[in-house]
């Protein structure tokens, strides 16, 4: 009778671990659509208020090396194209690293919350699980590869 229970909460751990495997590239697209969406407003902000932007970056952000004009230019480049990329699941692993890089630079310079650590490890998760099958990186592997890819 124990050997029957055991068995039993044994295939409803293993169903409910399926199911969760089956959901796991739904939750990878919420991460990258969450993400994209911060991103994507920065750098809409920074569109429509350019010269607002560059006082940003001249008098608060404090970026290292870089002019405050290019940081804002850079950074407003990036946020819209990275943001874009990402949210389509395209070139997503090389997309991330330009936002992963500014996360950085955001950290040690301006805001050092948990709110800015939790977009790193969103950020890690995107560059080392890749985009999931939700993504058109997924599509073009696939098509370009005659097999499923992962």
């Amino acid at each position: 009778m124990k050997n029957k229970i055991v068995l039993f909460a044994m295939s409803k751990y293993t169903m409910i671990l399926q199911w969760l495997n089956c959901l796991s590239p739904l939750m990878m697209l919420i991460v990258r659509i969450y993400m994209s969406r911060i991103f994507f407003l920065s750098g809409l902000q920074k569109f429509h208020d350019f010269d607002n932007a560059v006082s940003l970056f001249a008098n608060e952000y404090h970026v290292p090396v870089l002019s405050p004009y290019l940081a804002a230019a850079m950074g407003m480049t990036f946020e819209l194209g990275c943001s874009v990329l990402l949210a389509l699941g395209l070139a997503t692993r090389l997309a991330t690293l330009p936002v992963l890089g500014m996360t950085t630079v955001i950290y040690f310079t301006y805001d050092n919350s948990a709110e800015v650590c939790g977009w790193f490890l969103f950020f890690g998760m995107i560059l080392f699980y890749g985009p999931s099958r939700l993504s058109l990186d997924h599509l073009i592997k696939r098509k370009f590869s005659g097999k499923d890819a992962v």
